[in-house]
């Protein structure tokens, strides 16, 4: 029974993609082309997508170093490994993890907030910006000359 139910999921997961099934609602030939504008998506679901995207991709390595750690930690204290060890290791990568993720969206939420405060306290008016190249004097002109 067991084998019969492996054996018909590795062929759905097979040829499943060869199929011409195609999403509901989906009517774009070859020719149309379709642009995505990324102006309609809300900013929260920006910062979760960010959050999410930290959080697994630091798990790899948060993974990695609690496991060498907890290794050194315990060869340190002579201790033998417990029984629940891999639920331990995994845990506490997991946990690094997310607390990665979470320091790094409020790390972000507050940089964004400082620049939102900061344009909105500029007055509104028109600013007339100078641009020169480099080494033309400004045109408040000082008697000292520029050193050769």
């Amino acid at each position: 029974m067991r084998t019969m139910v492996f054996l018909l999921l590795l062929f759905a997961l097979l040829f499943a993609p060869l199929s011409e099934l195609q999403a509901q609602g989906t009517d774009i030939s070859s020719d149309q082309s379709y642009s995505f504008d990324r102006s309609t998506v809300p900013q929260w679901a920006k910062d979760l997508r960010r959050f999410d995207i930290i959080a697994f991709g630091t798990f790899p390595f948060t993974m990695i170093f609690t496991t060498i750690g907890y290794d050194i930690y315990l060869n340190s204290n002579s201790l033998t490994r417990p029984s629940n060890y891999h639920n331990d290791v995994l845990l506490i990568a997991a946990g690094a993890s997310l607390t990665f993720a979470l320091v790094d969206i409020i790390i972000t939420v507050v940089k964004r907030s400082k620049e939102q405060s900061r344009l909105e306290s500029i007055p509104a008016g028109n600013y007339e910006i100078e641009i020169l190249p480099y080494g033309e004097p400004a045109s408040e002109e000082s008697d000292e000359s520029p050193p050769n």
